[in-house]
């Protein structure tokens, strides 16, 4: 398979969100973007379209994301105008965009939660919401001295977005406060561009990080991390939800029961110094 202009390929992207079709996106230094069908039949790439933005174009796709609708759209976040498009699964027509910052380094999108994360390319990485860019905060490293493109991911299901810098350390970040919980040394110095993760059936998550500009040998490092039980489920808006329903429950249940046994004000004025019927004195 070659590429359309035979460019560098800066992301692939993989959507296996169907059991009948798999797709494959990928885009390039050459502003090109094509996406393919895998034919598991026939094992061959079907291509569904391929699109080029211009030279006139400010516009280099660096990272891409499928959204989960019918037609499994695609987020495209641009490297030098720091732009998030989302154009058509179908035909690649343009379907919205919306200005993220001045540059993005690299991305990565929690498809639960609408959420998108950038590398700013200065000073950490940049939240928003997918659907209206609407920023929400950012997550903060140090004032980047050189402009390395650093790896982001989320992870811990969605609950922390774990991230690298150009100064050889890997950041664990939680998503609602924006702390760091955790740093990770890749390296003595240079980035921490690439980094991939999987969330463990223990709820621990493994992590690898890898460097191209490491300032001395770096091999790809692989790492675990256990969030604390705060960490893994207190700053879920989804547990947060299902405890206030658990406890909204138990109020009306108790209410109920109180209301039930007790008697009404009537009852009890008439009962003043008698034994009430449970047999205690009131």
């Amino acid at each position: 398979m070659r590429t359309t202009k035979g460019g560098e390929i800066l992301y692939i992207a993989v959507d296996v969100s169907r059991v009948d079709s798999t797709r494959i996106a990928i885009c390039g230094r050459d502003k090109c973007l094509q996406l393919w069908n895998f034919n598991s039949d026939a094992r061959k790439l079907e291509s569904i379209f391929s699109k080029s933005f211009g030279e006139d174009k400010d516009i280099v796709p660096k990272a891409l994301a499928f959204d989960n609708n019918i037609d499994r759209d695609l987020f495209i976040f641009g490297l030098y105008d720091g732009i998030m498009y989302k154009y058509s699964g179908k035909d690649a027509k343009s379907i919205m965009q919306y200005q993220l910052g001045s540059q993005i380094g690299n991305a990565a999108v929690d498809l639960k939660r609408r959420q998108c994360v950038v590398d700013n390319v200065g000073n950490g990485f940049d939240l928003y919401t997918i659907d209206s860019g609407q920023f929400q905060r950012t997550l903060r490293t140090r004032e980047a001295q050189k402009t390395f493109p650093k790896g982001v991911v989320f992870a811990n299901n969605g609950n922390a977005v774990i991230g690298g810098s150009d100064h050889g350390l890997l950041y664990i970040f939680d998503v609602q406060t924006g702390d760091v919980l955790k740093k990770f040394r890749h390296c003595k110095d240079g980035g921490v561009e690439t980094i991939a993760m999987y969330d463990n059936d223990d709820g621990t998550v493994t992590i690898a990080s890898a460097s191209s500009t490491a300032t001395e040998p770096c091999s790809i490092l692989l790492w675990k991390w256990k969030p604390s039980q705060k960490e893994r489920y207190c700053t879920s808006p989804w547990y947060l939800f299902q405890f206030f329903l658990v406890l909204s429950a138990m109020l009306q249940v108790y209410n109920f029961v109180n209301n039930l046994l007790a008697p009404n004000a009537e009852e009890l004025r008439a009962t003043k110094g008698s034994k009430a019927w449970w047999g205690k004195e009131l």
